[in-house]
């Protein structure tokens, strides 16, 4: 075909094209944009780990490792791709375990990264002392052209220490053992020369507004008349960590003499809450025979 007979083409040929662009630039205008969203989120093994299933078991003290996409971003007419994204972390009653964390990916895309899609990688340590229960990970993006945000949260379920908490201050779940770390003993019995071990914990302390305590405490073994046999140096334990420490662990050994006299004795424990100025007091008994 010359030039000549193209530029006298007919009319209805003309009529035709137009109409048919028309029909296909309002078909691009209607359609939907992709979802701007979180996609395969995965939870880690270890930092560059497999990924493990989303019911399991995590540990306090652990560290969490996460990654994922982001999928349905806008790209700009210069193939320029402009995302932020944040972290946070929430424990159980909704305190903050760990700072959150955030970034920026601001790049231009190839022809060869038609289906890309960027990977954002997290990591988060457990509170060492934290109770069990179901951990919140909470994870928000924003499409900086687009202005488009998302969240998605992923739940996370953590063991802890199952030591019941209060609103007053209290020694909890003293029990005596037969080694360091052993089994409770039921009905603690010793003889002559053993060794007693035993442990409890320590709640309902005043927490202040930064998460600091301060806690003291003193222990005393005492014969059926109440006469004190020993007392061990006064014990404290303050801080102000990140997360709310709602318990403290303690625990003691005695090495019982040969010649002790058989019987019962007992353990005091008189603890000190500095913050509150409150005071709390129990005794517990154990059998020489």
């Amino acid at each position: 075909m010359n030039r000549e007979s193209v530029r006298r083409r007919p009319n209805w040929l003309v009529s035709v094209v137009a109409l048919l662009g028309a029909t296909a630039a309002i078909s691009i205008a209607e359609k939907p944009p992709a979802a701007f969203s979180v996609v395969n989120i995965e939870i880690l093994d270890s930092e560059d780990g497999y990924p493990v299933p989303g019911d399991s078991i995590f540990f306090t003290g652990e560290t969490v490792h996460m990654r994922y996409n982001i999928a349905g971003f806008t790209v700009s007419p210069t193939e320029r791709v402009r995302l932020q994204y944040r972290t946070e972390f929430h424990g159980p009653g909704g305190k903050r375990f760990a700072l959150p964390e955030g970034g920026r990916i601001d790049t231009e895309l190839a022809p060869q990264d038609e289906d890309w899609l960027p990977l954002v990688r997290v990591a988060a340590t457990l509170p060492l002392h934290g109770e069990s229960g179901t951990y919140k990970i909470l994870l928000r993006i924003t499409d900086l052209l687009s202005d488009r945000k998302a969240t998605r949260e992923v739940p996370v379920f953590v063991r802890g220490e199952n030591i019941t908490t209060s609103r007053s201050l209290i020694v909890r779940n003293l029990s005596f053992t037969r080694s360091e770390g052993g089994e409770k003993l039921p009905a603690p019995a010793y003889r002559p020369g053993d060794t007693v071990w035993a442990n409890f914990y320590i709640t309902g302390y005043e927490i202040a507004e930064d998460n600091s305590f301060n806690v003291e405490s003193e222990l005393e073994i005492l014969d059926q008349e109440d006469e004190v046999l020993y007392a061990f140096e006064p014990a404290g334990e303050r801080g102000s960590p990140f997360y709310p420490r709602r318990w403290l662990p303690a625990s003691f050994r005695l090495d019982l003499e040969e010649g002790i006299p058989l019987g019962e004795y007992f353990v005091r424990v008189l603890v000190h809450d500095r913050l509150s100025d409150n005071t709390y007091q129990t005794k517990e008994v154990f059998v020489v025979r």
